[in-house]
């Protein structure tokens, strides 16, 4: 199995990874100019194209969340609910073959409104790699926040073509693997056929119908399959088509189908 670790350059919100370079002693710092026709580069955009996007582009991005109920995040990030979510052992980590910048546990996004690094030391070179990601791969705007987002930071081919690489992972470092409600049936059952022989949790989501709430994440509820009282549905997975599980709230408590045995 493989995770996706993206480039900086590849994420959704520009502001990221676009810090403001500070350079309160050139007024012009900012501006751009025209010569013979053609617009050239401020002096601030020069140092960003050259200096600093080809230091953060050889970096991956794995991006995790600790709100594992976010009714946008489970449709920006799965194609409305059409994947999966996958939840990871706490020292999954420790067995992480690729190589990890950001330390061996997932690094917590610092969610503020000041992300700037000073002109000077970017241009002499004086912000080391490790000060990098602490200011830019490890902040983002406070307009994120509901994301409880954790990041982790793995060295990646700069030069490839892909926006993104593709690394590999042992399955043994999953805890449980959550279906989309929208998720193909075909789909769910290569996941489980690939997964039958770790000890990995398997679960249903479930999008509500008959709820009145002010919180988007009442919305999403997940039923254990591994439990004996769900069996039925684990053992019909491949052929329950996806609006069963956009449905509602009783079948959270009572069984789907009329005879449970059947």
């Amino acid at each position: 199995m493989k995770l996706k670790f993206s480039k900086p350059k590849t994420l959704n919100d520009p502001l990221e990874f676009n810090p403001l370079i500070k350079n309160l002693s050139d007024p012009d710092f900012y501006k751009y100019s025209r010569n013979n026709g053609r617009i050239q580069k401020s002096e601030a955009q020069k140092l960003y194209d050259d200096v600093l996007k080809p230091r953060i582009n050889k970096y991956g991005v794995l991006s995790l969340s600790t709100n594992e109920k976010s009714y946008s995040m489970w449709n920006f990030y799965s194609n409305g609910h059409r994947g999966m979510l996958l939840e990871f052992n706490n020292d999954f980590l420790e067995k992480a073959s690729f190589k990890i910048v950001s330390g061996k546990t997932p690094m917590e996004v610092d969610y503020t409104n000041d992300i700037s690094i000073e002109a000077k030391k970017l241009k002499e070179m004086k912000y080391n790699d490790e000060e990098l990601v602490k200011i830019l791969f490890r902040k983002k705007y406070k307009v994120w926040e509901a994301e409880k987002e954790y990041r982790v930071i793995s060295e990646i081919d700069s030069d490839s073509e892909n926006d993104f690489a593709l690394l590999d992972y042992d399955p043994s470092m999953l805890r449980s693997v959550i279906f989309g409600a929208n998720m193909e049936p075909s789909l769910k059952k290569k996941t489980m056929d690939y997964l039958k022989s770790y000890n990995v949790k398997l679960c249903q989501s479930f999008i509500l119908k008959d709820l009145i709430s002010d919180n988007p994440s009442d919305f999403i509820e997940y039923l254990d399959l591994t439990e004996e009282k769900n069996r039925p549905i684990l053992d019909s997975i491949a052929d329950l088509p996806s609006e069963v599980f956009i449905s509602n709230n009783q079948f959270l408590s009572e069984p789907i189908f009329k005879n449970s045995k059947s």
